[in-house]
């Protein structure tokens, strides 16, 4: 590989590791350096020096590095667009396409049973009053109680979870 092209590389990784975004790319970016590389390989394998064996060491942490720092980029994309629901893979090679929409519906799906959870524990708790409780606001800002020694009532679970730490209720 020429160094022109190894240097464009190493500034474009550098431009990477500075700008908070993925920075937009062509679909065969890494195929084209990888091609490269492996030429290279291929010509060593013939005709080796030292000089070259370097260059193509440098050349693969070059391109490992530039993955690994577009990787992280892509899962907090990832993650930003679930959360925005403004979805958009451009600028991204094929397989960072792929991952990034393999991440989009593993988020989307787990953040849906997340929901589904917290539904599902919304429910409320049938307690026994342990001692007298005065009128409170919940978690929920709704007015609660009074209640007294002995008497069996309806709470919110975590509002039940909460009295229950305080031996308040069984």
């Amino acid at each position: 590989m020429e160094q022109t092209s190894y240097d464009e590389l190493r500034k474009f990784l550098v431009q990477e590791r500075h700008s908070s975004s993925v920075q937009a790319v062509k679909e065969d970016f890494f195929t084209a350096y990888e091609q490269i590389l492996e030429e290279k390989k291929k010509n060593i394998a013939t005709k080796f020096s030292i000089e070259e064996a370097r260059a193509i060491d440098s050349l693969q942490r070059l391109i490992q590095d530039l993955r690994k720092q577009r990787l992280y980029k892509i899962l907090f994309k990832a993650l930003r667009d679930c959360e925005s629901s403004s979805i958009s893979g451009e600028g991204l090679t094929t397989q960072e396409k792929e991952l990034y929409n393999e991440l989009i519906r593993l988020i989307s799906e787990y953040l849906k049973v997340s929901v589904a959870e917290k539904k599902k524990s919304t429910g409320v708790v049938k307690a026994k009053i342990a001692s007298s409780i005065p009128e409170f606001v919940g978690f929920d800002g709704k007015t609660y109680g009074p209640f007294t020694e002995g008497e069996h009532v309806e709470l919110p679970e975590e509002i039940a979870s909460f009295l229950a730490k305080r031996n308040v209720i069984i």
